[in-house]
């Protein structure tokens, strides 16, 4: 049996919603996913699949290791080998509840996992080219576990217990999620209720948000004693990859604008630097993605990237619809793909914009030290 206190330090797969509802599983059997290891991807577009005008813009080296969710259902998992090309490594059952999530790598890449829907049974583990899936087994006291990442060591997965639906009412702190770790050797599971709910940070800590007046304001919860840190008033907040600064937005909702900043990592010395929502550092620290509404409607974003002292470095060539905003940093900090609610667009540093054909999901496999 671990420490859960001490040992907490896990790669988050997602930020925990305490709001989410749990749907009635289906009364059939349990799901059986098809056969796919290491096979070619079927029938892709763009830079992900068969040569287009826009490949030639896109180096092979630059999407080595692109790992994404694809197929007209949403259940195919593919990975963009060594060569460029995409490799068909796992599809999920065909049942109605629900598209692929995420996929999330083990610490070293040897290993991802990934789900389908909230249902029992819903998680599978497998090799990086999709052999040995399986699917996991979780007791029914887990409720409807949804995954949230693997421990550091990439022997174990956490999960959240879905139960209950919290309202969000002013000045009350999130209802806390239980959580069980399951130990993929042994099969063992262990449970713990940890002193706030939100989103598991590598240090151990917990972010949360407390609804407070007309805005939510960021603590940070020690996994162990409990205690909160104020950090600032803000909606989202996300640090950079040294651990020194963080960046932040926030709504002025009586005014209906959002507040971009910057802020030292403790939530001090604030710096707004303008209007725009979801920032997300680059790997290697020094520029800073976002997005921006255009137009009275609401229904259109533009990209944006700063340095990480706020001087704006790129505006996107053009808009994208709003409401999708899956943003994953380039290994070589060179630029950015997003989903756009149909495919994935690889954003440079100088705004240019490039179709990579259909899918979601993005993430990179992790890369040898």
């Amino acid at each position: 049996m671990r420490s859960v206190g001490r040992a907490l330090t896990l790669l988050v797969a997602l930020a925990v919603s305490a709001c989410a509802t749990a749907p009635t599983p289906p009364s059939s059997g349990r799901p059986e996913p098809r056969q796919a290891a290491s096979t070619p991807a079927p029938e892709a577009t763009g830079s992900l699949g068969s040569a287009t005008a826009d490949e030639s813009a896109v180096a092979v080296s630059r999407l080595a290791g692109l790992t994404y969710v694809t197929g007209a259902a949403a259940r195919e998992l593919v990975v963009i080998d060594e060569a460029g090309e995409p490799r068909l490594i796992f599809e999920g059952p065909d049942e109605p509840w629900g598209e692929l999530g995420r996929p999330t790598w083990s610490p070293d890449g040897s290993q991802l996992f990934v789900s389908l829907g909230y249902v029992p049974g819903n998680t599978w583990v497998m090799d990086a080219d999709g052999g040995n899936a399986r699917q996991l087994e979780l007791p029914p006291e887990c409720g409807i576990p949804a995954p949230e990442g693997w421990w550091a060591d990439g022997t174990s997965i956490l999960f959240s217990e879905f139960r209950d639906v919290w309202l969000g009412r002013p000045g009350e702190v999130p209802p806390v999620l239980e959580r069980c770790i399951l130990d993929l050797a042994s099969g063992e599971v262990e449970h713990f209720t940890p002193p706030a709910d939100g989103r598991w940070l590598p240090d151990g800590s917990i972010l949360t948000f407390v609804l407070e007046g007309d805005g939510q304001v960021a603590y940070l919860v020690d996994a162990t004693t409990g205690d909160r840190t104020r950090l600032l008033a803000a909606d989202a907040v996300a640090w950079s990859p040294d651990g020194q600064r963080l960046a932040y937005h926030r709504g002025h909702r009586p005014l209906g604008v959002v507040e971009l900043g910057l802020a030292d990592a403790d939530g001090g010395n604030v710096q707004p630097i303008g209007s725009g929502k979801w920032p997300t550092w680059s790997r290697d620290g020094r520029f800073i993605a976002y997005h921006d509404s255009e137009g009275a409607d609401g229904l259109w974003t533009r990209l944006h990237v700063i340095t990480a002292d706020g001087r704006e470095v790129a505006r996107a060539e053009r808009s994208i619809p709003a409401g999708y905003w899956d943003a994953v940093w380039l290994p070589d900090s060179s630029g950015f793909i997003v989903y756009d609610g149909t495919e994935l667009l690889l954003v440079d540093l100088d705004g240019a914009i490039t179709s990579l054909g259909a899918g979601s999901s993005p993430t990179w496999r992790p890369q040898d030290p």
